[in-house]
Formats: structure tokens, sequence, C-alpha cells
């Protein structure tokens, strides 16, 4: 049974503690007293710290907690411990729990990284469904210099050496600048109580490594370690703010989005262009430091070069770079229209926009459309109809062409389609032809239209 002092009676004196101006002097602003904050809660002295620091403030706050029934009776009694915290704070409290071993044993994650995101997906839900303006979550100095080593370590670019940011969408962290003997300190000063994670003591993990071996050692006769990391980290934050400008300004000259793609103007890249840049401008795409060699090879070469990363493929067309997050293979099926499913008409929705399908009686002089729709003698059709993609080999009789017959590949090379927009076409066929390619141009019809005939229309709707 844990026990807890006297709250209220203290209350004043943690509110008027050194660690609480060491923890306001940590935030570039104060927080707001209108706003209200959830304190991510797991039991151990950080997070504990946090909760009791605020509520001494009077801040509005709330506790969320995740157990994952990892160790046992110990993430149980982890659960136990909060709940009866925010019992003697008297402050709300949220709980979930997941066994995450068994639920989801088939992730490709690691445990700490499915964790994780389960745990930011959690504060997230609740910050929009209980009105929170901020998650908060405890992490330290400390914290902020094992990251810097395990990235190191693990190999990553200038932002992974800059520590933990102290802002990231509703996440705000107000001890980055403190250390963890700061924080051990006020609990053991007020006699708080607070959970021990076994685990945390171990080497399996590298980041346990860095905090127990490689640390100490760079602490050992050095007793500023912490604050030139400190610095260091700061420094390094102000060159990748700097970098980031530098990309936006590029982008704001060469980038567009268009046609279903992130764009950039080939003029924009030159054999002279750094290396850095390319990097930061295609890495939030999923490429790599060791790919960007390759890529910048690509920027400057011959057109209808592609390279893919795991989510999205970078295609190099005559004067653009196109960049499209790869194509959901479940997203578009093939639809096939018998003659009784056209009594009451049909909506298909396809990836560039829609498709219209009814019966009417013809009342035009000519039976084909344009490019966004035409009308077809139902007497004429050979059924079933299909809207499929189009495929290396088909033919079609575009009209206007006097007859003849083309291939599609070489009707949408003239139209000087991208290759992203090639895949993306579509094609209306009957039993026999190709009737439409879908959005560009309709076949050529022999049929004569009569005033009153049956017909089956078509309707494309971009967008």
């Amino acid at each position: 049974m844990t026990t807890f002092p006297a709250f209220e009676s203290i209350r004043e004196a943690i509110a008027r503690s050194p660690f609480r101006r060491q923890a306001e002097e940590s935030l570039p602003e104060k927080l707001d007293a209108g706003q209200r904050y959830l304190v991510a809660l797991s039991g151990g002295p950080d997070s504990v710290a946090m909760a009791v620091l605020l509520w001494s403030m009077g801040y509005r706050i709330g506790c969320a907690h995740m157990n994952y029934h990892l160790r046992g009776r110990d993430s149980d009694g982890d659960e136990e411990f909060c709940r009866a915290l925010c019992r003697e704070l008297n402050v709300p409290a949220f709980f979930r729990s997941v066994r995450l071993k068994d639920d989801f044993k088939d992730s490709r994650k690691s445990c700490q990284e499915l964790a994780r995101d389960l745990r930011y997906a959690f504060f997230e839900e609740l910050v929009e469904l209980e009105g929170f303006d901020f998650v908060i979550t405890a992490h330290h100095l400390d914290d902020s210099i094992e990251t810097f080593f395990n990235n190191l370590i693990r190999g990553t670019g200038i932002e992974g050496l800059t520590g933990i940011p102290m802002y990231r969408g509703h996440i705000l962290r107000p001890f980055l600048t403190l250390r963890k003997e700061d924080i051990l300190s006020f609990l053991n000063r007020f006699s708080i109580p607070y959970r021990e994670d076994v685990s945390n003591e171990g080497v399996d993990y590298l980041r346990n490594q860095v905090r127990h071996m490689v640390i100490p050692a760079c602490t050992e006769g050095n007793d500023s370690f912490f604050q030139v990391m400190e610095k260091n980290m700061e420094r390094l934050q102000a060159v990748h703010a700097w970098l980031l400008n530098q990309v936006d300004d590029w982008k704001q000259k060469f980038y567009n989005r268009a046609d279903g793609s992130d764009q950039f103007l080939r003029s924009g890249f030159s054999p002279d262009t750094p290396i850095t840049l390319i990097y930061q401008i295609f890495k939030v795409y999923g490429f790599q430091w060791s790919e960007i060699a390759k890529i910048k090879d690509l920027l400057t070469g011959q057109p209808g070069k592609l390279i893919s990363s795991k989510s999205h493929t970078l295609l190099v067309d005559r004067e653009k770079i196109l960049v499209r997050k790869k194509e959901d293979k479940t997203m578009f099926t093939t639809f096939v229209l018998q003659r009784k499913e056209l009594i009451d008409g049909a909506r298909f929705s396809v990836s560039s926009g829609s498709i219209d399908v009814r019966k009417d009686r013809y009342e035009g002089a000519s039976i084909s459309h344009g490019k966004n729709g035409m009308c077809i003698p139902e007497k004429d059709l050979e059924f079933p109809l299909t809207i499929r993609r189009w495929r290396p080999g088909d033919r079609f009789q575009p009209s206007g062409m006097a007859g003849k017959h083309q291939k599609v590949s070489d009707f949408l090379t003239h139209l000087k389609l991208d290759r992203f927009r090639k895949q993306e076409v579509l094609v209306l066929t009957d039993r026999n032809r190709i009737l439409w390619v879908i959005g560009y141009r309709c076949a050529e019809l022999s049929a004569e239209g009569q005033p009153g005939m049956p017909c089956v229309c078509f309707i494309y709707h971009p967008g």
C-alpha cells in the first residue's frame, strides 16, 4: 500500500520551491492557466514529479496511463499507483490496457516502437475527445542526451542530433533543461513516492547501454558534460532550423502539388546542388541517405527514370521531378456491367474522379461526345461492359482519325502524359473493342443515332 504525503498541506511549499522556478525557466513561455493539460503518467519519478508540480501550481490537468502488461504484476502495480495518485490529487484520470505481446504479436514494429505509437495515439484521442490543449510528457535533459547518443550510434541526419524537441504538435515537454537528479531531489524533499521500472536497469536495449555505460564514461572527471551537451544540441538545433528555412525558400521557387503528385522543377537542381539539400527535400518520402547520391544523378539525367522507397515512387519527367505515394493495389477494382445493371443507373468511383452510367433516349445529332462523356446505341453494345486500366497492346480507333487504329500507349505518349498519369488511365470496353479512353478520347463509332433510340450514356466527372 503506497503512502502519499498530505498533498494539500504541502501544496504551497511545492509551488514556491526552487524546482518550480527551474521548471518555469525551462520553457520559452509560461503555461496558460486557461488551458487544459494532459500529463502522460507512467508512475515513474519523472511523470509523478510533473503531475504533482503542475497540480500544485493550479493548472487544469488530467493524467493518462497505459498498461501494456509487459511486466506482469509490476505493470498492474504501476496502474494501481497511478489511480491512487490521481485520487489523492483529485484530478481526472484516463486508463487504457493492452496486452502488447498477445494483441500485436504479428506487428513488424519493435515492442518499444509499437508501445510508443499506441501511447501517443491514446493521448491524441483524449486531446480530441476530452478537450485537452496539450499533452505533457516529462522528458528531461538526460533523456535528450541519451537520444543524441542513441541516434548517433544507429546512424542519423542532423535532426537526430538535436535531442528531443520541446514542442511537437500537441506535445509539450517542460522538463527538457532539467537533470534527472533535480527531479529526484524534488521528490525526496517532499517525500513523494514513485514507481521504479526494473527493466530500465538492464543493458538489453541500446538506450539502456547508453544510459549505464556510455554517459557514465563521458561524465567521469567531466563535471560540465551535461551543460556542454545541452549547448551542443542547441547549436545543432539552430543549424537544423537554418537548413529547414533553406529548404522552404527553395520549395517556394521550385515546388508545387498537382495531379496527385508532389512536383519539383528540374531547373531547381544542378550538379552543384548540395547533397544535404537534396536529402532534406526527399527524406520525407522515405528515401535514405544511402540513396541520395543515386537520386542526385537521376535529377540531372535522362527523363523516364524511376526510384522507389518503401512508401513513394520518384519519377524523373521531362521538366519535373514527380513524387507520388505508392498506390494501394486494392483501391481500384475492375468494374463489369451487365445489361440488367443499367436499368437504374450507377456511379463508379475511380482514383481520378467518378463515372455515371445511365440508360436514356437519344436526342442529339451525334452518338459520341467529348472526352468527358459519350452515348452509344444500346443495340450496338456487346455486353458485358468493362471499366478497367489500359494494358500494353490495347488498340482503339480514336474519333477524328479517319478510321485509323492506334495503340493506346502511343495515343497517351502523344498527349505527353507522365508515367504516373499514364498508369491511372482507364478504358471502357465492351466484349470486342475499346469504346472510350476515359477522360481523353472516345472511339470512332459508325452508328448513327435516331431520335428516341435507347442509348447508354457515360459521364466522367474528374476530380
